[in-house]
């Protein structure tokens, strides 16, 4: 993601054409409110079937906080690229998808809605 993203400014500066910062598109929500799956979440009496299903989780859970941490550090290193004029953010996969003006103004909807 960093080597396209860099690979693509080069062609705008090779253009003449300013490059105001960088998206990481498609990337796992942060959402911070969401607690990771783990047994403090259980009554005392859960079964054996609930703790299995929750045990799965939990490894899907550890993976996808794996790669949350991993494009957190992709928007890091295009922050430092971006330079202090520039602007580096990591946006979610939009439903629907960002195809056409559609999508644009849906992403618009989205970042506005977190005040981004």
């Amino acid at each position: 993601a960093v080597f396209d993203a860099l690979h693509f400014r080069k062609r705008l500066e090779r253009l003449q054409l300013a490059c105001g910062g960088f998206v990481l598109n498609r990337s796992l929500p942060a959402d911070d409110e969401c607690p990771f799956p783990e047994a403090s979440l259980l009554p005392p009496d859960a079964g054996a079937v609930v703790r299995s299903a929750l045990a799965k989780l939990a490894v899907l859970g550890a993976a996808e906080q794996q790669l949350a941490d991993r494009e957190q550090e992709i928007v890091a290193t295009l922050m430092d690229a971006a330079g202090e004029e520039g602007v580096a953010m990591s946006l979610p996969e939009i439903p629907g998808g960002v195809e056409d003006l559609g999508g644009l103004e849906r992403l618009v909807r989205w970042m506005e809605s977190r005040k981004l």
